[in-house]
């Protein structure tokens, strides 16, 4: 239990370190060994019967949000067809929690193309982004795949990527590529 006089300290590091107070305590009880620091916050795993509801509400409501690659239409026959291709389907937690998702397909023999992308707009900050966008790459490398590409025409989402290293790119150059004509295609060779 924390007492006034830590309530005081976690405080004061606060301000002296510059951290937000939600860091500063989770320091404070790792370093008192009342935090379990083990495991990490950020999580993908995979989509199932009993959470394949969760991640049709995820893909809508960051749509409409505009905290989704895209805002192309998915059919019902779309989504349930994630369950069949379960290693390509994943939702993305923020503390054991789906804030996010990501369906991956094997476009050609040499791109894994990401087909939806979507974090709830709170949780963008968070680095379950970064972390399903990790995901897709170490998908598409242990596959044996050359690149990922992906389709957006969100400016956020675009930002990030070129971020973790990709670029913009001509829909010609990805093979197979349904090109919508809204968005920009971005890839990454891995």
């Amino acid at each position: 239990m924390i007492t006034t006089s830590s309530n005081h300290l976690v405080m004061a590091l606060a301000l002296e370190w510059g951290n937000s107070l939600y860091e500063v305590i989770l320091l404070f009880y790792s370093s008192q060994g009342k935090l379990d620091m083990g495991r990490s916050i950020l999580a993908v795993d995979d989509l199932t019967v009993n959470n394949i509801g969760t991640f049709a509400r995820i893909l809508d409501f960051s749509r409409s949000k505009n905290s989704s690659n895209t805002t192309f239409e998915f059919t019902e026959s779309w989504v349930e067809n994630c369950l069949e291709v379960k290693d390509n389907c994943k939702l993305g937690y923020y503390d054991e929690i789906a804030v996010g998702l990501i369906k991956t397909a094997f476009i050609n023999d040499t791109t894994v193309y990401i087909e939806a992308l979507s974090v709830l707009p709170e949780y963008l900050e968070h680095g379950v982004f970064e972390k399903l966008v990790d995901f897709a790459i170490t998908h598409a490398k242990s596959n044996n795949f050359q690149k990922v590409s992906v389709q957006t025409n969100n400016s956020q989402f675009e930002s990030r990527l070129i971020e973790k290293g990709f670029i913009k790119a001509s829909p010609d150059s990805v093979e197979n590529l349904e090109a919508r004509p809204a968005e920009t295609v971005l890839t990454i060779d891995i």
